[in-house]
């Protein structure tokens, strides 16, 4: 039997719209890079259209109410740039 894994969220941070944010699978592999469009004081829209949680990124498939009902992946972070890793 395998065990269902996924790479634990992380706070988002600060972010604002223009910042690129990386789209990130279950393993924490980079699937795209997007633009954040809107930031809003429970959740993020990016350019694609598709809705995350402001405190860690976490995907919004749907609202029960007013409580987003979110899953941990796909998720988003902030793109760090290429100098800083170094």
């Amino acid at each position: 039997m395998s065990d269902l894994t996924y790479v634990p969220a992380q706070p988002l941070g600060a972010v604002q719209p223009g910042d690129i944010a990386q789209i990130l699978d279950r393993n924490g592999s980079v699937i795209s890079e997007v633009v954040i469009d809107k930031v809003t004081t429970r959740s993020v829209t990016t350019e694609c259209g598709r809705r995350w949680t402001l405190q860690y990124g976490e995907f919004i498939s749907h609202f029960q109410g007013s409580r987003p009902i979110s899953f941990p992946f796909p998720c988003i972070r902030k793109k760090v740039a290429d100098h800083a890793l170094v």
